[in-house]
């Protein structure tokens, strides 16, 4: 059992709550590259888009400390898991204030990670149908600009190429 205030519980702590500092951030900035989304501002896109990038590192970051101070604990325990959910450590290695903090600092972190998940999905969701609809548009806007023709080669073989609309109408006027 950990004594009270140990320096590894409070190095857990520590790094519980700036994971879940990074993890409001990476939220709200979900929440405004959604809205730049929404309105297509592309620069704020492209600008958010980055910073999300860079705290995602930040957050990846985080959890690696978090590991490698989880596994200094169950290294001073004398402790041999493979896998340990934070938790179930406390419960097992803390005692009273010191197990409620990092319950409380875990139980936060994971509601913030699953609203971030959350976040992500519908970012994903509003970006995948604003690239289908661009593409949509895009193959509108072709379709009307350029008409396909067909020709039948001598040998069999059918060749299509594609003519630009007012090129292909000129020549239907000429020929009639």
């Amino acid at each position: 059992m950990l004594k009270r205030n140990h320096p590894l519980v409070e190095a857990l702590v520590a790094s519980l709550e700036s994971e879940a500092r990074h993890q409001r951030q990476y939220i709200a900035l979900v929440q405004q590259e959604k809205e730049a989304v929404v309105k297509f501002r592309t620069d704020d896109v492209k600008k958010l888009s980055k910073k999300r990038e860079d705290l995602t590192q930040k957050i990846l970051s985080s959890q690696r400390e978090r590991i490698e101070i989880v596994k200094k604990i169950l290294k001073e325990e004398k402790l041999n898991l493979n896998s340990v959910k934070i938790t179930k450590l406390a419960d097992t290695v803390m005692g009273g204030k010191d197990r409620e903090r990092v319950k409380k600092a875990a139980a936060i972190l994971k509601e913030l990670i699953s609203i971030s998940k959350n976040k992500t999905k519908e970012l994903e969701g509003i970006v995948g149908f604003s690239m289908k609809l661009v593409s949509g548009s895009l193959s509108a806007i072709v379709s009307a600009t350029y008409d396909l023709n067909t020709m039948y080669m001598p040998n069999g073989r059918v060749k299509r190429h594609q003519v630009p609309v007012a090129r292909s109408a000129r020549h239907i006027a000429r020929t009639a």
